[in-house]
Order: C-alpha cells, then structure tokens, then sequence
C-alpha cells in the first residue's frame, strides 16, 4: 500500500521545517517508516533556477514572473524530486510544502475573481498531468504576519540568498495575501487541518503542544 502523504503548509516563519522534523521523530518512534521531502530541492535543476527569482538579485524576479509561468518551476521541481521514490516503501510522507504553496503565493498576481480557478488548474497541472503526488492530508500552521517576520529574522543564511529575506518574505502584502488563500483553502476542503501555532495571548505555543495536536489528526496515531 501506497505511504500516507501529509503537507506541511503555512506562510514563512511558521514553524513548518520544526514540525515536519518533530512529527516525523514521534511516528519513528512507533516504528512507521517516514521519508522527509523539502520543496524547493534548491539543489535541483528546477530548484537552482527558483532560488534565483526568490533573491530578487538577478533579471527575472519571482514576485513579477507571470504567476502560472511561476508555477510552472515548482511544479516541475516537485516532479523531478518523487519521480524515482517508492512510495510504497514508505507508512508516511511528509511535504514540507505541496502544490498548495503555489495556490498561496503566486495568486497575488491573479485578480481576485479568479483565484479559485487558479487553484483548480494548479491541482490539474501538478497532480493530473505532472503526476505530483497528491497529500491525504494538509496541516496549514497558522500564524500573523507579525511573528512570521521575527521568526525569518530567526533562521540561519540560506544557500540561495546573500541577505535575510527572499522576495516573498520580505512583502507583508504577499505574506498576508498567502495566509488569507490558506483560511479560505482550508474551508473548502475537509483535509486541510489549521494548526493554531499561537495562544489566546499572542505567544507561540510549545513545539511539543503544536505536534501533540498535529498527531491528534493523523490517521494510524
């Protein structure tokens, strides 16, 4: 049987890479074999050329290419990484970002009427024509644009980038336009999971508090 694909989703800053590593420590622990896939492989072909755009330091930048031409680089990315695993080997997958990320960012450029749409023909593209993989199940971790921005100030320098911030990153219009697509994704589809990462008071909660909610919702756990 094919391994349980799980998207871990979320605007930067949200802790996604510490959840996707935490969750995957809790179900080795039970003994279930779980493969990690990051998206973008900047490593890749496909990856190169996107860390490129992200700097905004050379002719084409990610935040002006046309968004479904945009789309396209992560598609194409996602592609070429699964294209030679067996899923099969595997109990869980863990995307630390899926093809929802493309619906999240790139669509600030398609006008607001047609972003639905937008949406379907990025699940067409990846999933029907490219052969992506597509989650069983999504987890957005949900926090402001304000805590975003001080835990990207947090993370280490990037291979891809000679400053802090990627072109994404540094706009809290894009920021904030990529949160609301994920509040409004997760009320069409009942497997897209919100993950509240902050309390009542504005302070981020625990690690082990937000994975602990995340394993509520795993199937197997």
């Amino acid at each position: 049987m094919a391994g349980m694909v799980i998207a871990f989703e979320g605007i930067d800053g949200s802790g996604k890479g510490v959840q996707v590593n935490e969750i995957a420590d809790r179900l080795m622990s039970m003994n279930k074999k779980v493969l990690i896939q990051d998206f973008p492989v900047y490593s890749s072909f496909y990856g190169k050329e996107i860390g490129k755009m992200l700097s905004g330091e050379y002719a084409v930048r990610a935040d002006e290419v046309d968004p479904r031409s945009m789309s396209l680089w992560y598609a194409l990315d996602r592609q070429e990484a699964l294209k030679n695993i067996d899923r099969e080997s595997y109990d869980y997958i863990l995307f630390n970002r899926s093809t929802l990320s493309n619906a999240a960012y790139q669509s600030f450029r398609v006008r607001p009427e047609e972003r639905d749409e937008f949406t379907e023909w990025l699940f067409e593209l990846e999933y029907e024509k490219l052969g992506v993989w597509k989650p069983d199940l999504y987890f957005i971790f949900d926090v402001t644009e304000e805590q975003s921005r001080k835990n990207v100030e947090k993370k280490g320098q990037r291979d891809y980038l000679s400053h802090t911030h990627d072109v994404y990153e540094e706009s809290w219009t894009i920021m904030s336009h990529a949160r609301n697509v994920y509040l409004h994704q997760a009320e069409l589809y009942e497997n897209i999971h919100m993950v509240p990462c902050m309390d009542a008071d504005g302070n981020f909660r625990s690690i082990e508090e937000i994975a602990s909610y995340v394993m509520q919702k795993i199937p197997g756990c």
